[in-house]
């Protein structure tokens, strides 16, 4: 199983969101997480690896890195930041969907409280 969030582990929130939940599938189900982060993008470290401490990097851009993964894995867990309508169309979540050779399941911000 692989988690990823909008690019991969990149320390936003639904990057976070994403790995949570794939976290808590993997254990569920007695599966193995391999958390990425495509260098080609942006991607705050720190936040990062406060994520997860078994975060791998791998060089490209989160779609090409992501849909790579997608080959080898049972299911990609990836976030998602809300977009809708157009401005949903070209984002990475949604390439990734469409993309990978594999299931994938995209994981949405959750509201504030």
């Amino acid at each position: 199983m692989a988690a990823v969030g909008r690019r991969g582990i990149d320390g936003s929130a639904g990057s976070a969101a994403a790995c949570a939940v794939a976290r808590s599938l993997a254990k569920r189900l007695g599966a193995v997480m391999h958390a990425l982060a495509a260098t080609g993008d942006q991607v705050d470290r720190e936040a990062a690896s406060s994520t997860t401490s078994e975060l791998e990097e791998r060089p490209g851009h989160a779609v090409d890195v992501l849909t790579a993964a997608s080959d080898s894995a049972d299911l990609v867990v990836i976030g998602n930041r809300g977009l809708h309508g157009l401005k949903a169309l070209g984002s990475v979540s949604e390439r990734v969907a469409h993309k990978a050779r594999s299931s994938v399941l995209v994981v949405w911000p959750r509201a504030p409280e």
